[in-house]
């Protein structure tokens, strides 16, 4: 079941359409609230970002309550409370502090892939008029948040039939508004810290995502590397200070990793620095370096190699990697002492780079982490799907060297490089 559709001439609530796109995630879900309200469960709230869907889950959520469970004798228990909120209601002074101390669970629902926005596009009449091509370029730019990339561009439609590019930018509005607002040093560090006031525009630039397969926890993600690379861009060396700053005290809350991420990606894109790596095969100390000023490619299709360019993925959450750099190393940005490598996607990733020319017998995995996690940071594991580590490591990566790249965060807040060169 992908959809549920109202009667003729009625439409559902919240979704404001006759249909219902069912993600995977609302069937487990409702499973997963069932079994909880069975047991001990009294109340139950479902956040995450916001515009994913919390509340339209909420609406499937009680039409199966009704259709499956249906008794002539209504009966009259305790109540059993599910709430669908934003992390800015939760924190909000209307009084659901207090209920939130009641909740003994919470699930963080996660934003949406571009597979599931193509395919509710697909599916729901109301989106059938948003040209696939939309979709994909506001994904690209807000990340998957259905109310924005989905429910914007159609009602956009409805005005600018004629106008895409003018139904882009108003579903884009809030976003770049948010990509301003963070100019300011003081607003970008509330924007790190989720502080409640700044939830009104953070949860436009950082996404929350579960930690793992029970939803309890979250960390913060970029929405998207447009995001990611206009902030780094447009933020000032003050506002740059106190980022560095935070990450120096080493508390490494959901905030810490995105903090880190922005300003890896700002100094390899500065670039003119040289920086410490170490074989995690043979430990073999040596220096990599980045030219001045380097070019630049965000990427859908895996570009041809040009020796020295970074190539950053279009799209969020690209399998196994944060950046590429012509023609044979490929980064991935961790702060902590364990990031395991899905196998199967690693495979796939080299096969497109020996297709686009880049010298896949040569690559190089570099891990970039924090000095403090440097030294510790040992080679990594090949996942398997099933979460197992390989027992024989698939032929297409036996070759493939892992490294660790060390980012001094203390000798950069002190103005000096935080790689090997003098300031």
């Amino acid at each position: 079941m992908d959809k549920i559709s109202a009667p003729s001439g009625i439409e559902l609530p919240v979704v404001d359409a006759k249909d219902l796109y069912v993600r995977e995630a609302y069937k487990s879900l409702h499973d997963t609230i069932l079994d909880k309200l069975n047991m001990d469960s009294r109340h139950i709230v479902v956040t995450g970002t916001t515009g994913v869907g919390k509340s339209a889950f909420l609406v499937y959520f009680a039409i199966r309550l009704l259709a499956e469970n249906s008794p002539r004798e209504p009966l009259i228990p305790r109540a059993k409370t599910v709430i669908a909120a934003s992390p800015k209601t939760l924190y909000s002074d209307a009084q659901f502090k207090d209920v939130e101390k009641e909740i003994s669970w919470k699930y963080h629902m996660a934003p949406w892939d571009l597979d599931e926005l193509k395919e509710c596009r697909n599916t729901v009449a109301n989106f059938e008029n948003i040209p696939e091509e939309v979709v994909v370029e506001l994904y690209s730019k807000i990340g998957g948040v259905p109310r924005y990339v989905l429910k914007w561009a159609r009602q956009g439609l409805t005005r600018y039939p004629e106008d895409l590019e003018k139904v882009k930018s108003e579903a884009c509005e809030r976003l770049e508004q948010a990509i301003k607002l963070v100019d300011d040093p003081v607003k970008l560090m509330q924007c790190f810290s989720q502080a409640g006031e700044s939830l009104e525009f953070s949860s436009r630039l950082l996404h929350r995502w579960p930690n793992d397969d029970d939803h309890r926890s979250y960390r913060l993600e970029w929405a998207s590397t447009h995001v990611l690379e206009k902030i780094t861009a447009s933020v000032s060396q003050d506002a740059w200070n106190q980022v560095l700053e935070q990450l120096i005290k080493g508390n490494k809350g959901s905030d810490y990793g995105v903090m880190f991420e922005a300003y890896v990606l700002r100094t390899f894109r500065q670039g003119g620095k040289t920086f410490e790596i170490r074989d995690l095969g043979t430990r073999e100390v040596a220096s990599l370096e980045f030219k001045k000023d380097p070019d630049v490619d965000r990427f859908d299709v895996i570009p041809a190699a040009k020796a020295g360019k970074l190539c950053i993925p279009r799209i969020c959450n690209y399998a196994c990697i944060d950046m590429l750099r012509a023609p044979n190393d490929l980064f991935q940005i961790t702060t902590s002492n364990g990031h395991l490598i899905k196998g199967q996607p690693l495979v796939a990733l080299l096969h497109k780079l020996e297709q686009a020319g880049w010298t896949v017998d040569e690559a190089r995995f570099i891990f970039v982490v924090p000095g403090d996690v440097y030294d510790g940071f040992r080679k990594q594991n090949y996942l398997k799907p099933d979460g197992t580590a390989y027992e024989r490591i698939p032929k297409e990566i036996q070759l493939l060297k892992q490294y660790v790249l060390k980012i001094d965060l203390k000798a950069a807040v002190s103005g000096n490089s935080p790689g090997l060169n003098a300031k």
